[in-house]
């Protein structure tokens, strides 16, 4: 019979593997029934925290009750595998998160967790550094995103950097910032590098040595690393565009100066201007300069639906721009345009229609109101090429009222 392991992580892993019990963090069996278990702490879902201070994580409790069955348990041995390349995520709004920052930014929370909360008072991981790395591992490199400055119980050390990658801190207590793809490939590094004892370790100058199909093998070997790598760099340039596409989405949810800098960003590129220039002084959000029309305009996210008040105070913005242009002898087409993003609470579909009394003075005052969804897709046709500046520039200036897509894609 093999050596029985447990794995621990925040969520349920769909891996079955002979003589190993997948575990949640939230319920795990008695660690004194395994011979190893291993902690997995790489999991986006652990490392978010409800409070605004981001001094904590959410599943706290859990780590806590782990402490107490580690702190009583008697002759199992542990695997703690840090996270890797994650983002923190604190202060909770609603359904989202108001901040979010790497958490090699924020490296006390993990300490925290793993030293204060995680670890019997008298095992402590030192300090851990922030530094990309790859180790091999059974001719396979594996990435950690951080390091331990230590000189004793190392077990592994990266290609070429010489960082330890994984070491053992004190009897029965190994901790690795080693990134396995797989629960498996967790499970073959413990079974090799922590419950094979006694075993002969392999000398380096047997490794020069070919046999019957290792030389096809290592082709192989490294013909599907190098896919490995462009599959990656797809991966990495594809997650990067989400992450734009999610900034650009905040506008359905975001106020204040976060709203303005998107709508700005937006604004730039679907009518082709530039607004870096532009000083606020306290009266319209934007005015923007267009061939023959000033686009006079307004940015709001609020709780509550479009007001009156709202669009007031866009016309009072454009009375006051008309003033100072009729005092310097100056005529210019004015157009009133409020951007805005209400009930930005609540989702999409139970966000109420404009009431008709609003939309008739917007009408009345020649205000045309662009709601944060109407102005997302409108962008998103702009960028694939349905629309053009000409039909968003010509229906921002020909229409009053509220503005649909419709208008701009048949205009």
């Amino acid at each position: 019979m093999g050596k029985r392991i447990q794995y621990i992580a925040y969520q349920l892993k769909r891996e079955t593997i002979e003589d190993v019990t997948i575990s949640r963090i939230e319920a795990p069996e008695s660690l004194d029934a395994f011979d190893l278990n291993i902690i997995d702490l790489n999991d986006r879902l652990i490392w978010c925290c409800s409070k605004p201070a981001g001094d904590t994580v959410n599943c706290i409790q859990d780590i806590y009750n782990i402490n107490r069955m580690i702190e009583h348990s008697k002759h199992t041995n542990y695997l703690i595998l840090l996270p890797a390349g994650l983002t923190y995520h604190y202060h909770s709004s609603g359904d989202y998160y108001k901040y979010a920052c790497p958490l090699k930014n924020r490296l006390m929370v993990l300490y925290t967790m793993v030293n204060e909360v995680l670890l019997p008072d008298s095992v402590n991981i030192p300090e851990v550094i922030y530094e990309n790395t790859k180790t091999e591992i059974e001719n396979t490199e594996i990435s950690a995103s951080y390091y331990f400055d230590v000189m004793e119980g190392i077990i592994t050390k990266s290609i070429r950097s010489d960082k330890v990658t994984t070491y053992r801190i004190a009897d029965r207590y190994t901790v690795s910032s080693l990134l396995f793809n797989t629960v498996a490939q967790a499970v073959d590094f413990a079974e090799k590098y922590l419950l094979s004892k006694g075993k002969e370790p392999i000398p380096e100058w047997v490794k020069g040595i070919h046999f019957g199909t290792d030389c096809q093998q290592q082709e192989i070997i490294k013909e599907n690393k190098r896919r490995i790598d462009s599959c990656n760099l797809q991966i990495a340039v594809a997650q990067e565009k989400l992450k734009q596409n999610d900034r650009f989405k905040s506008i359905l949810y975001s106020s204040g100066a976060e709203l303005v800098n998107v709508v700005f960003d937006i604004l730039q590129r679907i009518l082709s201007c530039d607004l870096s220039e532009f000083i606020d002084e306290k009266r319209e959000d934007f005015r923007i300069k267009k061939n023959e029309v000033t686009f006079i305009g307004e940015i709001k996210g609020i709780s509550t639906n479009v007001k009156s008040e709202n669009i007031s105070q866009v016309d009072r913005h454009c009375q006051a721009y008309s003033d100072y242009l009729q005092e310097r002898g100056q005529i210019e087409r004015l157009k009133q345009l409020l951007i805005i993003n209400p009930l930005r609470h609540q989702s999409l579909e139970q966000r109420e229609p404009i009431h008709e009394t609003q939309l008739k003075i917007a009408l009345r005052n020649d205000c045309l109101i662009i709601k944060a969804e109407v102005l997302l897709r409108i962008f998103e046709a702009f960028q694939s090429g349905t629309i053009n500046t000409q039909q968003i520039e010509n229906c921002f200036a020909n229409n009053s009222g509220e503005l649909t897509l419709n208008m701009i894609l048949h205009s």
